[in-house]
């Protein structure tokens, strides 16, 4: 399933922010890069409310280049009513789409959220924006709520009692010495994992993950060649894998996920399995900088030499 979220209103972005960054907003900036034709997120940018404009050009600038022309939707949250009067980005909103056009983004509105109300800093006509604002929305009464209800379930956890059950010491003890060995058992393992090999099997896969020679060359084959069941199944490892072993194989999953298919809400569920993983740090920053899946899957398909010199050393002289 897709993971993009389709905005129609602003009440339904104020309400779904929270999600979307994983915390409440405070004395923040928040900007929702838009797609030029559609009211769809292509990424979501956080900077604190008071940074000066020139700031706020900059990554805007950097946006813009990544993803092409789109539209701007920025929402502030001051911590009252004096910070927005005195923040700079308030000074200038009138101006704003002057500011951008020369990076061919446009303003769709600069919304603002404080004490529990919201209102558009542009919008003139009290019957749309009255001066007291609007009470801000619980997600649950807008209609992304059933579809990101709906994907994050897909990627919650659920641990298998068969793994938790298998002594992870005596698997690792079998594995061939070899690296190359694991290497290739690895994406033997994975290529039969759709069709629900044994919870043995499955836990000998997720051993051999822990290593970052054999995961490295197991998401270069997956970006190289990209198969939607490989993916799902190395996601659905990760859900149902023992604690011990899901930091990694989370990571693992929400790279290829990433790479492959873009669905960030999926990713995100699974970073948060991924606790002190390089690979989920470079994933994260690649998603809040707004980096293209195909940029990282051509960043993960560019390491083959290096990979492969470390995985077959003797093929690779």
């Amino acid at each position: 399933m897709s993971d993009r979220i389709v905005l129609s209103s602003p009440a339904q972005v104020i309400a779904h922010i929270p999600q979307l960054l994983g915390f409440h907003p405070s004395n923040d900036l928040v900007l929702l890069f838009l797609s030029h034709h559609a009211n769809t997120l292509q990424c979501t940018v956080r900077m604190d409310v008071d940074v000066p404009l020139v700031e706020v050009q900059r990554v805007v600038h950097r946006l813009a280049t990544q993803t092409g022309e789109g539209r701007l939707l920025v929402v502030a949250y001051p911590d009252s009513i004096e910070s927005w009067m005195s923040a700079p980005l308030r000074r200038e909103v009138s101006s704003l789409d002057d500011v951008f056009a020369q990076v061919d983004v446009a303003v769709s509105d600069v919304l603002v959220v404080c004490q529990g109300r919201w209102w558009s800093a542009l919008c003139t006509d009290q019957s749309c924006c009255p001066p007291e604002g609007r009470p801000i929305p619980h997600p649950a009464d807008t209609s992304v709520a059933v579809s990101r209800e709906v994907a994050l379930d897909e990627y919650a956890l659920r641990p298998d009692e068969a793994l938790t059950r298998i002594d992870m010491t005596v698997i690792a003890d079998s594995l061939p010495m070899d690296l190359a060995d694991r290497a290739d058992r690895a994406l033997t393992l994975l290529t039969q994992l759709p069709d629900a090999v044994s919870p043995t099997l499955r836990a000998e896969l997720g051993v051999l993950l822990q290593d970052v020679n054999v995961r490295d060359w197991v998401l270069l084959h997956v970006c190289e060649d990209p198969d939607s069941v490989v993916v799902d199944a190395l996601v659905d490892l990760a859900l149902t894998s023992p604690e011990v072993l899901r930091p990694r194989l989370a990571a693992t999953a929400a790279a290829a996920l990433y790479a492959t298919t873009g669905r960030t809400i999926g990713v995100r569920a699974l970073l948060t399995h991924a606790d002190g993983e390089t690979l989920a740090h470079l994933v994260e920053t690649s998603i809040d900088m707004c980096v293209p899946p195909d940029t990282v899957r051509d960043l993960f398909t560019s390491t083959r030499s290096a990979v492969q010199a470390r995985v077959t050393p003797r093929a690779s002289a």
